[in-house]
């Protein structure tokens, strides 16, 4: 009456069939595997490369500030000298522009 068979375990397989399921499972966690790594590789390069193109832009940013930086410092020398240069060819023109604006003069004391 009873026409089927029971199922015989994992262990009633020959061997070769058994280890060809588990090399399976391991070649399918190891392809898994492979790809998260390779998906890790890729995002530690897409971090590098945008840290890199971050600092590039970082140091163009600097070295034009430092050349502002130099260019003020330049155009404040300039002037300080030639503040220098009328006070000495003109020893008298604060004095003369005191009175034309109306005012006294404040650097006589």
């Amino acid at each position: 009456m009873n026409n089927y068979e029971p199922i015989s375990p994992l262990s009633d397989f020959p061997s070769h069939e058994s280890s060809a399921l588990s090399v399976n499972k391991k070649d399918h966690h190891n392809d898994k595997k492979a790809k998260k790594k390779v998906g890790k590789e890729k995002a530690k390069r897409k971090k590098a490369e945008s840290k890199c193109a971050e600092l590039k832009y970082k140091r163009k940013a600097d070295k034009k500030l430092a050349a502002e930086r130099q260019r003020s410092y330049e155009l404040a020398c300039e002037l300080k000298f030639h503040r220098q240069l009328i006070h000495l060819l003109y020893p008298d023109l604060d004095r003369k522009l005191g009175e034309c604006s109306g005012g006294e003069n404040q650097n006589e004391s």
